[in-house]
């Protein structure tokens, strides 16, 4: 699946119990489309997404274009599912493993006026490995 949004304030780096360092934040979603919306999309524009990043190159990536709230990215992922137990309700968490990322603008706090950032490429960082372009 593919999309598109900006980076929540919930963005957080952390380590996973196996070791291994993970990135995770909501991408906000705006779900609004005029011409095809109903009477609860009004109210309620905007879908969150639970989105999580493993791999060592692209955190690399995220790292070197240093990744913060706000910022448009374009995801290329996963669908996962995760069976939890909070306050004793059996709860299924839908969230995306993200495969392939790209930082494409920054945030209006990182600048007096919204520029367009030219893309950070792979090429930039020092590494042997590419991403796989999906046509």
């Amino acid at each position: 699946m593919i999309l598109e949004g900006v980076v929540g304030r919930d963005l957080k780096r952390g380590t996973a119990s196996n070791g291994k360092k993970y990135v995770t934040f909501s991408l906000c979603v705006n779900t609004f489309l005029r011409e095809l919306h109903d009477d609860t999309e009004s109210e309620h524009p905007m879908a969150y997404i639970r989105v999580f990043v493993y791999n060592q190159r692209q955190l690399a990536y995220l790292d070197k274009v240093d990744l913060k709230c706000g910022q448009r990215v374009s995801i290329f992922g996963r669908l996962n599912s995760k069976v939890n137990e909070i306050k004793n309700k059996r709860i299924i968490q839908l969230n995306v493993v993200v495969r392939d990322i790209t930082v494409s603008k920054r945030s209006a706090d990182d600048d007096a006026t919204s520029i367009d950032v030219p893309e950070t490429s792979y090429d930039e960082l020092d590494t042997n490995e590419k991403p796989t372009t999906i046509i």
